[in-house]
């Protein structure tokens, strides 16, 4: 099993910002802001996330392709992903950071 860990600093405003990641489960673990992703293309559904901390997670269980997120410029906000995929899906790494 390989993992993601990703943490998006909010700082700076992204429409359908792609992360190129593909997964079978992920899980918002923590949310300071808001922001909304989609699933797969930019077709698909937003899904609209408010702020939430640990232990309050949640959690989509599904098979995807990509994560696009939105949201708008809001400094010092973050938001921390936990992406679980299979071994033969790559990403380059175990853990990224983004926007620092």
């Amino acid at each position: 099993m390989a993992y993601d860990f990703v943490t998006l600093r909010l700082d700076t405003e992204r429409t359908n910002k792609s992360l190129k990641i593909s997964g079978k489960s992920l899980t918002v673990f923590r949310l300071t802001g808001s922001a909304s992703i989609r699933f797969n293309s930019t077709t698909s559904p937003a899904i609209p996330l408010s702020p939430l901390t640990w232990p309050s997670m949640i959690v989509f269980e599904m098979d995807f392709e990509d994560v696009l997120v939105t949201n708008s410029a809001q400094p010092g906000k973050v938001m921390q992903l936990f992406i679980e995929r299979s071994e033969e899906m790559s990403v380059g790494g175990s853990a990224r950071r983004e926007g620092e």
